[in-house]
């Protein structure tokens, strides 16, 4: 029997432990570690700071889905591996040995690729993850309150450029259904060689967008 482990949760964990899982059947042994006890749907997350969505309403538990599907759960972050030994460290539940290892962790955020980018300083709103999402919202609400000037954009090397515009747009939207957008002077500062370029050499009908 051969041992499969998956670092990671989210899409392509989930979907590597399954599809491996669903073809390699009994006979071997599919284990997922990941720090994350719940699955979050990351593309509504762009609604979240609008108050379209709750976090509640865009995850589940990983937990129960998994064990229906006969996949070993860990519940812990993955510290350091050890290709030469085929082991996985992990900060609280020791090591794992593995014949094949899937690493599928997702982003990392670069907050370090401009200066003062970082939400925790207090000087910017972010929305790659449920707590900047929520707190962005809590941002948004303060606007409403007292509308002025926001400034919406991504940085150089920003892996999804569509969610921006989503974000944009919806803000738009939003500030329209609150009757505040004439009062708020919306400007957009992107990366792209052109608008609707989106990262990716443009798509039909993303110039017009």
């Amino acid at each position: 029997m051969a041992r499969i482990v998956v670092l990671g949760s989210n899409f392509a964990g989930m979907s590597a432990a399954l599809e491996i899982k669903r073809k390699l059947g009994k006979a071997h042994e599919v284990l997922m570690i990941s720090p994350a006890e719940d699955f979050l749907y990351v593309p509504s997350l762009i609604w979240v700071p609008f108050g379209r969505r709750q976090v509640k309403d865009i995850t589940f538990p990983l937990r129960p889905l998994l064990a229906r599907k006969n996949i070993v759960f860990v519940q812990d972050k993955a510290t350091c591996v050890h290709p030469g030994e085929n082991r996985v460290e992990t900060e609280n539940s020791g090591d794992y040995h593995y014949d094949y290892l899937v690493v599928a962790t997702g982003m990392k955020l670069g907050f370090d690729a401009l200066p003062n980018l970082n939400p925790k300083d207090g000087l910017v709103q972010n929305i790659a993850t449920p707590p900047l999402a929520q707190q962005a919202f809590a941002a948004f609400e303060d606007l409403v309150k007292n509308p002025g000037p926001v400034v919406v954009g991504a940085t150089q090397g920003a892996s999804c450029m569509g969610a921006a515009y989503e974000y944009l747009f919806n803000l738009d939207r939003e500030l329209r259904r609150r009757k505040i957008r004439k009062q708020v002077e919306l400007t957009w500062i992107t990366p792209e060689p052109f608008l609707g370029h989106f990262g990716i050499g443009g798509i039909r009908g993303g110039k017009i967008w």
